[in-house]
């Protein structure tokens, strides 16, 4: 959706049926560009109502044009301590305008989705 942008100290309201199942990100489209790199971005997850008991954690990356690299919204290292054999869902969104390397060390992984979309089989 693309619309005029909100005036300083003004307000939008957005209302819509979220059907689509998965993450998502949003940013502005009025001067986008300079905007994002700003860090005027967001994440959406849409969960299906039958969504198993996981730790789900979005987790956006994103480079500011003032040139700190951000990881959920940090400039340093961030950690989420979670119980032992907890299934968890990485919900991993690149923010910024080029392509990076992830890591996860210490545990097994697995692909599920792509571009906000379940992967089948």
């Amino acid at each position: 959706m693309t619309q005029d942008a909100v005036p300083v100290g003004g307000s939008f309201t957005y209302r819509f049926l979220a059907k689509q199942v998965g993450t998502f990100w949003y940013h502005s489209h009025q001067n986008s560009y300079q905007q994002v790199w700003s860090g005027l971005y967001g994440v959406l997850v849409v969960q299906s109502a039958d969504a198993v008991d996981t730790v789900d954690i979005a987790v956006p990356y994103h480079r500011l044009s003032s040139g700190p690299a951000t990881l959920l919204g940090e400039d340093r290292d961030v950690t989420r301590t979670v119980a032992a054999g907890a299934a968890v869902r990485l919900r991993l969104v690149n923010a910024a305008e080029s392509g990076e390397r992830a890591s996860l060390l210490g545990t097994s992984a697995a692909l599920v989705a792509i571009d906000g979309t379940d992967l089948s089989g």
